[in-house]
């Protein structure tokens, strides 16, 4: 009697752990979880890009304080790498900037993707015959640039799923 209830109670916890949707998601996801802090950026750019005019002005912007906060915070966290090092755990990085400088295209481009390599993560391209920047202004800098009502759109809309 005792065999028979221990076979059932093991039959019914495997049938449970089979059922259970719980078991499956989380094992589910196609992607690797992305590394790094919200807050940290990855900007792959040629050593040339970033000690000129382009890495100044890209610095200028992502390591601006945070307005209306108590102490002085960057918006990210910037760390470079060039292309050849963007290998492995970085290229699984959370927020990646990519800088391209190539002389066939006609005009400059951005573009935008999403869960490339892992998820979350969001990976900008900034293309262009000749990458130039122009640096904000002090008045520029104080005044918010991106309100949330406006990209909320964005992140919840359909423009995410059709990536």
């Amino acid at each position: 009697m005792k065999t028979i209830f221990r076979i059932a109670l093991a039959a019914a916890v495997v049938a449970t752990m089979a059922g259970c949707k719980a078991f499956r998601t989380l094992t589910d996801s196609r992607l690797k979880t992305a590394q790094g802090a919200p807050y940290e950026l990855i900007v792959v750019c040629p050593q040339q890009e970033w000690t000129g005019e382009v890495g100044d002005t890209l610095r200028a912007i992502f390591t601006a304080p945070i307005p209306y906060l108590n102490q002085t915070e960057p918006l990210f966290d910037v760390l470079r790498v060039t292309e050849r090092g963007f290998t492995g755990m970085v290229a699984d990085h959370r927020n990646i900037l990519k800088v391209l400088k190539d002389p066939t295209l006609t005009e400059s481009s951005v573009a935008v993707q999403y869960d490339v390599t892992s998820e979350p993560q969001i990976v900008m391209t900034l293309m262009g015959s000749a990458v130039t920047l122009s640096r904000p202004s002090n008045s520029e800098m104080s005044a918010p640039r991106v309100y949330w009502s406006e990209v909320s759109h964005v992140r919840s809309g359909d423009a995410r799923r059709d990536g």
